[in-house]
């Protein structure tokens, strides 16, 4: 027994010696490599490694990131210093794998060669838990205006775009699209959030939306993205700022600031707006939101100062097609509209776009415990067709004349001051990047009419 123990504790001492000798290795690693070499290492990344981007201007390169991190441990590829990492030229990135973060890159004054600038995706497969942070795409055009080019396309499930600055995009083509293709695109839960969306002129035509969720063709699927927090800073390509084509989504604590357009739920059901501040300081064609399809729920809104009227109004409930096909203009229905505050907006119309075939009114809309201040209209609405099922409870009304309106009660309303541009701005886009916050460097041009757009 007594040599047993001796070597026992031989053999512990033994262990013990090796073990000294042996190198340590930490479970994650940091490293520092030029733009060129990511992917070879990110081949070989594990969960919770940091990559470092050294500083330098990076032309014409086609970037394929792909890796697999963990819910606890992303893989961090990483601008040594936010911003000096410029990529131009021809470039573009594609994102894929799981829990990949990209943070400080500046894509500065390029041609896209692809149909994205940054897609999540790559060589077929979509990304899962990635994430695009703290960074700009900035003048990223080509030279024919009518090319269509996306800034960011979104595919896959569980992203996140977040404290990013998208500006100067002149082309035609979404800034950034949410990709609802295929089964791993459905019930994604994206979160596009705290980013700076710079301003657009006027396009003059369809397909110059800020945002898009989904197509005409995925109406009935659902999406449960959510946009929050976000600045859309006179986003005018089109009367869709927003333009949401699919179902359960959610539009929260965003700013749309002299937008010639709106948040639009064109098609799709059971999406949310709200919380949201619209601020038109009485430009033209600045609007709030418009409703077609069914089962929305639109509160907890402000409206300041918009001028926009039929498609572009502060509030526009559409008159819809019989019978309508998917991509054309289906009946609203079971709208609750409530505890909305409208503040000197000229136009909250209820059937807007009535004609020879959008006939059907709304149907099942609640208009309750809002708050609408205007001394220049004499009604609360303008009925452009009669609703026969819209019921109104618990509004306040502060306008011209003495009419009495079944639901609204006559008062004086404490009206919210206006949020300044200084306030609405804070915390939105990329922190390092303030260069055209406030002074765009782009010509805004007028809409001369309103432009009907699908």
């Amino acid at each position: 027994m007594k040599f047993k123990n001796i070597f026992d504790n031989f053999l512990r001492l033994s262990a013990i010696a090796v073990m000294a000798m042996l190198p340590v290795f930490s479970s994650a690693e940091e490293f520092k490599v030029t733009l060129d070499k990511i992917g070879i290492y990110l081949s070989s990344a594990k969960p919770g490694d940091v990559i470092t981007i050294a500083d330098g201007l990076y032309k014409d390169v086609q970037l394929k990131w792909i890796a697999t991190g963990s819910p606890a441990k992303s893989i961090i590829v990483k601008a040594e210093h936010p911003g000096k990492v410029i990529i131009s030229g021809t470039s573009s990135l594609q994102l894929s794998g799981k829990y990949l973060t990209v943070s400080g890159l500046w894509f500065k004054d390029g041609i896209p060669a692809r149909r994205s600038v940054v897609e999540f995706s790559a060589n077929g497969t979509n990304a899962f838990g990635c994430r695009l942070t703290e960074s700009v795409i900035e003048n990223y055009n080509s030279y024919n205006r009518a090319d269509q080019h996306v800034y960011v396309m979104l595919s896959g499930q569980k992203n996140r775009v977040d404290h990013c600055s998208l500006v100067g995009k002149k082309n035609i083509g979404v800034t950034l699209l949410v990709n609802l293709n295929g089964k791993d695109c459905l019930y994604n839960y994206h979160s596009i959030d705290h980013n700076y969306f710079g301003p657009r002129n006027v396009f003059g035509s369809n397909g110059a939306e800020t945002i898009r969720i989904g197509t005409s063709q995925q109406s009935n699927e659902s999406s449960r993205t959510t946009v929050s927090d976000n600045l859309f800073d006179r986003c005018s390509g089109e009367v869709e700022v927003v333009s949401v084509k699919s179902c359960d989504n959610v539009i929260t604590r965003n700013t749309l600031w002299e937008c010639q357009g709106l948040v639009v739920l064109r098609h799709g059901k059971r999406n949310e707006v709200s919380r949201n501040k619209f601020i038109g300081n009485g430009k033209p064609n600045t609007g709030g939101v418009r409703i077609v399809d069914e089962g929305h729920l639109v509160v907890n809104n402000t409206f300041w100062g918009l001028t926009g009227k039929r498609f572009f109004s502060a509030l526009a409930l559409m008159d819809c097609v019989p019978n309508s096909l998917p991509n054309r203009y289906v009946q609203v229905k079971n709208i609750e509209i409530s505890d909305n505050h409208f503040f000197n907006c000229d136009h909250l119309q209820l059937g807007v776009g009535k004609d020879y075939e959008r006939t059907l009114a709304p149907v099942g809309v609640r208009f309750n415990n809002n708050e609408i201040v205007n001394s220049r209209v004499t009604a609360p609405f303008e009925w452009v067709d009669s609703l026969t099922d819209i019921t109104c409870k618990g509004n306040k009304l502060q306008i011209s004349g003495e009419q009495s309106f079944e639901g609204f009660t006559r008062t004086q309303i404490y009206e919210m001051p206006v949020p300044t541009y200084n306030s609405v701005v804070k915390g939105r886009g990329a922190s390092w990047w303030n260069s055209s916050l406030g002074q765009p460097s782009y010509t805004l041009l007028p809409s001369e009419k309103d432009i009907v757009q699908a």
